[in-house]
């Protein structure tokens, strides 16, 4: 049984994608309240955000 398992993920670990981490962005710092940022790239590679503000007035903020 255990051979066959090796052999089923055998290419799964064979097979991977390579991941490139690039410099860091900091969408929220400090203690302002924002959190649960949400991050998509559009059609043309370019970032859209959306996050919260927790405190009161809560929002719910965008930027592109």
């Amino acid at each position: 049984m255990k051979k066959t398992l090796y052999f089923l993920f055998l290419p799964i670990f064979c097979f991977s994608q390579n991941l490139t981490w690039t410099n860091y962005e900091t969408i929220s710092s400090g203690t302002d309240g924002f959190g649960r940022p949400r991050i998509c790239l559009t059609d043309n590679n370019n970032p859209f955000i959306i996050w919260t503000k927790d405190s009161s007035p809560k929002t719910i903020n965008a930027s592109k």
